[in-house]
């Protein structure tokens, strides 16, 4: 049992390491991605930076205790993840967001884990903190970039099969976007 347990705690760690040196890489590949060296927030980023470095960059607000700016890198990296899942053609590029925020969160701590999904929790059942990231959100906009993070992670880049495009053919943005606000972060209806 007890070697069960450190076994599946090895491959965690690996797997964690491997997505965080992709996720790297990734971040590296953006026109620009903020840099993973540090906690930004929303006031600091646009329509450029990829899921993969907003998500590092949450990971740094939480080991800082700045769980405010990481609740906004994690939402914005996650209704993005969300949109480029709904854009890129191949479902097993879908993947690397679960395995991004996996790979990333791996490096924090019981404490941390616990105080991040707590705050996130209390953001979540309150409206007006809701409404307001929600309104930040959308003010950011839809992903301005290409989601080469998540088209460079399916099947189809590893097998070199499917010779056709790599995006969803007469993708809407504007429709996904407005979709992704109500049904991914659940943002408060206006009157």
């Amino acid at each position: 049992m007890r070697i069960m347990k450190h076994t599946k705690w090895i491959v965690a760690t690996l797997v964690g390491i491997t997505v965080v040196a992709l996720t790297a890489s990734w971040v590296s590949r953006s026109a620009h991605g903020i840099s993973i060296e540090h906690c930004a927030d929303l006031h600091h980023v646009d329509n450029r930076h990829i899921p993969p470095g907003l998500f590092m960059s949450a990971v740094k607000c939480v080991q800082q205790g700045r769980l405010e700016p990481a609740i906004e890198m994690f939402a914005l990296a996650g209704i993005y993840g969300s949109f480029d899942a709904k854009r890129v053609r191949d479902k097993t590029a879908h993947s690397a967001i679960p395995a991004t925020i996996m790979g990333t969160f791996a490096v924090l701590n019981p404490d941390e884990s616990a105080r991040f999904d707590h705050a996130f929790q209390e953001t979540t059942n309150d409206p007006q903190r809701m409404a307001s990231l929600c309104a930040s959100i959308d003010q950011i906009g839809p992903p301005a970039y290409y989601p080469h993070y998540m088209t460079s992670h399916g099947m189809s880049a590893f097998t070199g099969g499917d010779a056709g495009p790599a995006l969803v053919e007469g993708f809407d943005p504007s429709d996904t976007w407005n979709m992704l606000l109500d049904r991914h972060l659940h943002c408060p209806k206006e009157d």
